[in-house]
């Protein structure tokens, strides 16, 4: 598995857990400095307490691309919404996530 990979399986194993300390321990050890300062460790926080509020935990539906650095997969979530996840980690040791997003795909259907 790649090292993206990797971090994201993390990501989503602790993003379905209910401890949100957890979470910010994640956040804190596992993403860049350059990214945490873009976005502090509470802002990040509460986006993914609001996206776990609405849509609940998250599962990897399929992986879309993939190399050693950077991985993108579809996610469905328990209520149904699918997401995409870009993420991206550094090269070296510890892997430190260096990119991510999170955008929810929305269908013709979806009336928005």
């Amino acid at each position: 598995m790649s090292s993206a990979g990797m971090r994201l399986i993390a990501l989503v194993t602790i993003f379905n857990g209910e401890d949100p300390e957890r979470l910010r321990q994640f956040v804190s050890e596992s993403y860049d400095q350059n990214l945490l300062e873009a976005e502090s460790i509470p802002e990040r926080l509460e986006a993914f307490l609001a996206v776990r509020g609405k849509a609940g935990k998250l599962r990897v539906q399929q992986v879309i691309g993939v190399s050693k650095e950077h991985v993108i997969v579809l996610l469905v979530a328990q209520q149904g919404e699918e997401y995409v996840v870009d993420l991206q980690v550094g090269a070296d040791y510890p892997h430190a996530i260096t990119g991510i997003t999170l955008s929810r795909v929305v269908h013709d259907d979806d009336g928005e």
